[in-house]
């Protein structure tokens, strides 16, 4: 069964809306400060590359999802059915290169890794949490609680998904916490910065 085309949403407690793509771009470099900061990348300057992603008819995604709190940006969230995500992101990336002040080293790094990250996830059918993020003021408030159950009630209704996998920094010990509140365990000690998880549906 082909899956739908995904509506990317934001939810302020009054129903779905369309994203604008200044709050999706807070959520990128939100999930990924260290990242964007390299290349030089604001989320004001992100702004035409997320106008474009949301443009885009993604059916093998999930998302994107955010959570408001007061218009304001709380979480963020965006999942892809694996592997398809890997040649996705390698699209976003170039896609980037244009509004990089940085010499691109930090982009051709990241698709460096991405090839290495596909041999981490141990099912193949799995939908892949490629970006998680809880903004600072939201925090300790059950935001990613929330995310977390989104996203496996998504999984549990989408053909052939045997499992939900993702990618966690090993220097980010609350984000593994809240994935292993969710019953995700480690698969995998790759030789890179992140550890792979999974949990099976």
């Amino acid at each position: 069964m082909t899956p739908k085309p995904a509506q990317p949403h934001r939810d302020d407690g009054h129903g779905a809306q369309a994203i604008d793509p200044a709050l999706f771009a807070q959520g990128c470099v939100g999930a990924d400060p260290n990242f964007f900061a390299a290349l030089g990348l604001t989320a004001a300057r992100l702004q035409p590359v997320a106008t474009a992603l949301l443009a885009e008819p993604m059916s093998d995604c999930f998302g994107p999802h955010l959570v408001l709190d007061n218009a304001k940006l709380a979480g963020f969230l965006c999942a892809y059915r694996f592997p398809e995500m890997f040649s996705r992101q390698a699209t976003t990336l170039k896609m980037l290169l244009p509004y990089c002040d940085a010499d691109w080293a930090a982009i051709k790094q990241r698709l460096r890794d991405l090839q290495r990250s596909k041999a981490d996830i141990r099912t193949p059918d799995s939908l892949y949490l490629a970006k998680l993020f809880v903004a600072p003021h939201a925090r300790g408030r059950g935001c990613g609680d929330r995310l977390m159950r989104l996203l496996h009630s998504v999984a549990l209704q989408s053909p052939g998904v045997k499992a939900i996998a993702l990618h966690v920094r090993r220097d980010n010990p609350a984000a593994r916490r809240l994935y292993e509140r969710h019953e995700f365990a480690v698969v995998g000690e790759p030789a890179h910065d992140y550890l792979a998880m999974e949990r099976s549906l």
